[in-house]
C-alpha cells in the first residue's frame, strides 16, 4: 500500500521446489545487512502455492549489466570502483561473521540500488548456491560460473576430471580477485582463445600463472599466454590506486592456497584504502594526474615520499606548488594531511622537477582497434559492432576529458610557477638591496680599521722608532686581500642585479606570451563536439539492438535505414 517499486522472484514451476529455491529462501530470512539484497516479504502464488520472494529494486541493474554499458565497457571511474569494493567486502565480511559462503560471486549478482540523493549502494544477490560454512570446514558441491571459479572447481565442474579434492571457504576469494578485476578493466582476466569453448588452455592459464599475475590472455589459437603483473592502460583507476588494488588482485587470484590472501587480510586491505586521504598533485614535468592515497596521519616529508615513489623524483628535487607558494610555506610540515585544509586536498598541488629534464613526448593513449565491418548486413553482427565501436567513442571521449583537464593544467601550472619564480625574485630583490648595504657598512669598517692602524704606525713611527710593532702594523696595510675581495664581492653584486634584470624582463615576456596561451581543446570544444558524436553513435546502436530484436518483422524502409546508419 506504500506505492513501493519491488522485485519479484518467482522460482520456476516445477512439481516440487528446488533445494537451491529453498536454501535461498532460509538464507535470505536471516540476512540483514545494507549490502545484502532485503528480502521484504514472501508471498504465495494462489494458483500453484509457490512461493514468491519479494525483495528490494535496485534500479541501477546488475553491475554485469553496468559493465556492459558503452560508458564503462573498460571499468568504472575510480570513485565508483571504490564503491564496489567497499560495498562487496563489507557484504562478504558479514557473510563470514554468520559462516556463510556465496560460491556464486561475479558482477551478475552484484546489484546497484540508487539512494534517493543519488548514492551508488552495492548489494549482493542470488544466494541459491549460498551454504553454511564454518571456517574449518569444506564442500565437495559444486557451483559457479566459469570464468569466476576457483582453478580447484573449475577442474572437477568443467573438466569433469575426477578429483577428491574438498573446497572450503576461500573458493570465494578467488571469484572475488576476478571480478574486482572486471569490475576495474571491464574485461576478465583470464581469456583463453575461443573462450568458453576452449576449457583446456583456461584451465592451464588459472592453474599455471606465477604468483604476482593478474592476468593472462591467449589472442589467436595455440598461441602464447601474454600475461601481465598490472592492469591495462585502458582502466580508468590511477597510478596511486593501481600501486594499492594490484597487489590485492594478486592474492585473491593466487591458486596456491598457502599464498592466498585471507578473508582477515582483505578486509584490513578495503578498510586501509577506506580511510586513506586522496591528495591531487598535477604533475607538470609529465603533464600527469597524480592521486596520491596516504594515511591520515602522513606529514609532508612522508608525502613527498609517496610521490618519489610513482615518479622517481627524490624528496629534495620536488617543488610543490600551491597558489604560487611552496606548499611547506602554507603548512607545517609535521602537520598531518587529516590538519590540512581542505581546499589543500581537492585542489591541484602541482609538483615540478628542480633539476632541467628533457622533454618528455606524451604517450599516446591506448586506444584497442576498431572492429573490422563486414561487407554484407547482418542484424546481429551489426549490433555486435555497433556495441563495440561505441565502447570505443566512449573510451576516446574519456580520453578527451582528460587531455581538456591536463591542458587546463598546464596553463594554470605555468601561471602558479611564474608566480613563485616572482616571488622569488621579489625575494632577491630585497637580499640585494640588504647586501648593498651590508657591503658598503663592511667598507666603511674595515676602511675605518685601516685609517686607524695608519694612525697607530704613524704614532709609533714617531714616538717609538724601531718598535717591533711598526713592521707588523705596515704589513696588515699593505695586505690588499680584504679590499680585493670586497671588489670582488660588490662586482658580483653588479652581476647578480644584472641576471635579475634580465630574468624579470624574461618574465615579463613569458607572461605576455602566456597571456595569449589557452587550452585548446577546452577552447575548441573539443569535449563537446565528441559528446555530440557520441550521441549519434549511442542512438545507431541503440536502433541497431532494436532492429536486431525485430529483424525478421522490418519492412524494406527500415532495412534501407539500417543499411544507411550503418
Amino acid at each position: 500500500n506504500t506505492g513501493q517499486v519491488v522485485a519479484v522472484k518467482v522460482f520456476h514451476d516445477y512439481i516440487t521446489q528446488k533445494a537451491d529455491d529453498i536454501r535461498e529462501l532460509e538464507l535470505l530470512q536471516q540476512l540483514k545487512h545494507e549490502n545484502i539484497i532485503r528480502l521484504i516479504t514472501i508471498e504465495k502464488i494462489q494458483s500453484t502455492l509457490k512461493n514468491v520472494l519479494v525483495m528490494e529494486y535496485c534500479e541501477g541493474g546488475s553491475l554485469h549489466h553496468m559493465l556492459d554499458q558503452p560508458p564503462y565497457y573498460y571499468g568504472l571511474s575510480e570513485e565508483e570502483f571504490l564503491l564496489v569494493l567497499s560495498h562487496v567486502a563489507k557484504g562478504i565480511q558479514y557473510l563470514r561473521q554468520i559462516n556463510v559462503i556465496h560460491r556464486d560471486i561475479k558482477p551478475g549478482n552484484i546489484m546497484r540500488f540508487i539512494t534517493h540523493t543519488g548514492q551508488s549502494v552495492y548489494k549482493l544477490t542470488d544466494f541459491g548456491a549460498a551454504r553454511n560454512l564454518n571456517e574449518d570446514e569444506s564442500f565437495q558441491s559444486l557451483y559457479g560460473t566459469e570464468e569466476y571459479l576457483h582453478p580447484g572447481i573449475y577442474e572437477k565442474a568443467v573438466l569433469k576430471l575426477p578429483t577428491i579434492q574438498m573446497f572450503d571457504a576461500k573458493v570465494d576469494l578467488w571469484s572475488l580477485g576476478v571480478t574486482f578485476f572486471h569490475t576495474a578493466t571491464g574485461q576478465l582476466p583470464f581469456q583463453p582463445y575461443g573462450g568458453r569453448s576452449n576449457k583446456q588452455t583456461m584451465f592451464e592459464i588459472i592453474t599455471q600463472k606465477e604468483s604476482g599475475v593478474i592476468s593472462g590472455i591467449q589472442n589467436f589459437e595455440h598461441g602464447p599466454i601474454q600475461w601481465k603483473r598490472d592492469l591495462p592502460e585502458t582502466s580508468p583507476l590511477s597510478s596511486g590506486l593501481k600501486s594499492i588494488v594490484i597487489p590485492m588482485l594478486a592474492g585473491l587470484m593466487e591458486p596456491d592456497a598457502a599464498k592466498m590472501l585471507t578473508y582477515d587480510s582483505l578486509f584490513r586491505m578495503v578498510q586501509n584504502i577506506e580511510q586513506k586521504i586522496t591528495v591531487c598533485v598535477f604533475y607538470f614535468n609529465r603533464c600527469e594526474n597524480l592521486r596520491i592515497y596516504a594515511d591520515r596521519t602522513t606529514t609532508l616529508p612522508g608525502l613527498q615520499d609517496q610521490i618519489a615513489s610513482l615518479t622517481d623524483i627524490a624528496a629534495r628535487d620536488q617543488i610543490l606548488l600551491v597558489g604560487g607558494k611552496c606548499l611547506g610555506d602554507i603548512i607545517d610540515p609535521k602537520s598531518q594531511l587529516k590538519d590540512y585544509p581542505p581546499h589543500l586536498l581537492h585542489d591541484s598541488i602541482y609538483l615540478f622537477q628542480k633539476e632541467m629534464s628533457e622533454n618528455v613526448r606524451l604517450p599516446k593513449p591506448e586506444i584497442p582497434p576498431f572492429p573490422d565491418f563486414i561487407i554484407y548486413s547482418d542484424m546481429d553482427a551489426d549490433a555486435r559492432l555497433a556495441h563495440s565501436c561505441a565502447a570505443r567513442g566512449e573510451l576516446i571521449k574519456r580520453y578527451v576529458e582528460k587531455t581538456c583537464a591536463q591542458q587546463e593544467s598546464l596553463a594554470g601550472g605555468l601561471f602558479c610557477f611564474r608566480v613563485y619564480v616572482e616571488s622569488q625574485l621579489e625575494a632577491t630583490k630585497v637580499s640585494q638591496a640588504f647586501m648593498k648595504q651590508l657591503m658598503e657598512e663592511c667598507k666603511f669598517h674595515f676602511e675605518t680599521f685601516f685609517d686607524l692602524i695608519q694612525i697607530l704606525r704613524d704614532f709609533l713611527t714617531a714616538r717609538h722608532r724601531g718598535h717591533p710593532d711598526i713592521d707588523h702594523l705596515e704589513a696588515i696595510l699593505q695586505d690588499s686581500v680584504i679590499r680585493q675581495v670586497h671588489a670582488k664581492a660588490t662586482e658580483r653584486i653588479g652581476e647578480i642585479d644584472q641576471y635579475r634584470e634580465t630574468l624579470v624582463k624574461k618574465l615579463e615576456d613569458i607572461k605576455t606570451h602566456a597571456l595569449k596561451l589557452v587550452a585548446v581543446c577546452v577552447a575548441e570544444n573539443c569535449y563537446k563536439r565528441i559528446q555530440h558524436h557520441m550521441t549519434v553513435i549511442l542512438g545507431v546502436q541503440s536502433r541497431f539492438r532494436r532492429d536486431k530484436n525485430v529483424k525478421t518483422q522490418m519492412a524494406l524502409h527500415d532495412e534501407n535505414i539500417h543499411g544507411f546508419e550503418r
